[in-house]
């Protein structure tokens, strides 16, 4: 255990070095703007999560030289599809790049991870195995690549994607730990961790943005690692999807909802939930500790509860992701959000009126 902690330390202060590298690199070439959609007032550095990007390539690299949990091509080519889709989010984050152009890449690398894990022919639900052939490779697909993006979207106010990761880290941590898989929980550790020190920085009021380099990548991991923890009968998809459910939900349906108004897939805008939630609750900090007591009180407990009794989890499912819809609903997920009716300012953060 103390190895462990010791290990955990020294795995935190090198993330604190590559992000005071990052932002020092950042506040020279990626300074965000305050715009009409934003949340701030201020120009500030962004692009600065590729220290948890790095961190987690190296850890990643080292499984595959190792042979530890993956299979070795696997591991690489989990380490070179998320180096593609950290990198095409770099670019994106310094100019803007073609939509199409992204999901080429993201296409790549989710191809890339599908074909060395041998693609997904069959699904796990209600502890029992059903076979779907090419229906589920397409599926896999399209999904990893949806998941890549709404990682994305989500990161738009201080500290909400760090919070999700942490909590979906340590709770994957936790249960591949009872599964005595000691490889893959000291790999959701280091990313917990490595986390931890960027929301020391990205914590309201931010000092730094994670960027597409960051969000694009921790999407494309946590698809990947959703995808072969369910392939190998480890942690099932719908305990994953339950311990993701505010941003899937969140995201998911705030896209239908554009879309059925006649928006485009790729307009930015601040219309999720937890856009809507800053405005009504004052703060990013209030809706932060709004979502984190949601997941820890009402979500992980139906996540464990599925992981234990597989053979209730869609039941669980159905049961823990209602209310979700419901708040999300209610708060206006997908319609206009006008930030000018927030009094700013409040909690050390301004918002733009004009």
């Amino acid at each position: 255990m103390g190895f462990l902690l010791l290990s955990l330390l020294i795995v935190f202060i090198y993330t604190r070095a590559l992000i005071y590298l990052s932002n020092a690199y950042a506040k020279r070439h990626l300074m965000q703007a305050p715009h009409l959609r934003g949340t701030h007032t201020q120009s500030i550095p962004r692009g600065v999560g590729l220290a948890v990007v790095i961190v987690c390539l190296i850890t990643l690299s080292a499984f595959g030289v190792e042979h530890v949990y993956f299979q070795q091509n696997f591991a690489f080519a989990l380490v070179l599809g998320g180096a593609l889709i950290a990198f095409i989010g770099f670019l994106d984050d310094h100019q803007h790049v073609s939509p199409h152009i992204r999901l080429l890449v993201q296409a790549l690398g989710v191809g890339l991870v599908l074909y060395q894990m041998g693609g997904f022919p069959e699904i796990y639900i209600l502890n029992q195995v059903f076979y779907v052939g090419w229906i589920g490779h397409l599926f896999a697909f399209l999904g990893m690549i949806w998941l890549v993006n709404l990682y994305n979207f989500i990161d738009g106010i201080d500290g909400y994607v760090g919070m999700e990761t942490v909590f979906i880290s340590l709770n994957i941590a936790l249960m591949v730990y009872v599964l005595d898989l000691f490889s893959l929980t000291w790999f959701m550790l280091v990313l917990a961790v490595s986390m931890l020190a960027f929301l020391c920085w990205n914590w309201q009021p931010a000092k730094v943005f994670m960027g597409d380099v960051c969000s694009g990548f921790l999407g494309f991991l946590f698809a990947s690692l959703m995808a072969y923890t369910a392939r190998d009968y480890t942690v099932s998809l719908i305990t994953w999807f339950i311990l993701l459910a505010i941003p899937i939900i969140d995201a998911s349906y705030t896209l239908v909802v554009r879309l059925l108004k006649g928006h485009s897939y790729g307009e930015s805008h601040n219309c999720h939930a937890y856009h809507h939630a800053v405005v009504r609750y004052g703060s990013h900090q209030a809706v932060v500790f709004r979502g984190l007591a949601i997941n820890l009180f009402w979500l992980a407990p139906f996540a464990w509860a599925a992981f234990i009794w597989p053979e209730y989890d869609v039941y669980l499912f159905a049961v823990a992701v209602a209310p979700i819809f419901y708040i999300v609903s209610k708060l206006g997920a997908g319609q206009d959000n006008d930030f000018s009716k927030f009094l700013a300012p409040r909690d050390r953060f301004e918002l733009p009126t004009k």
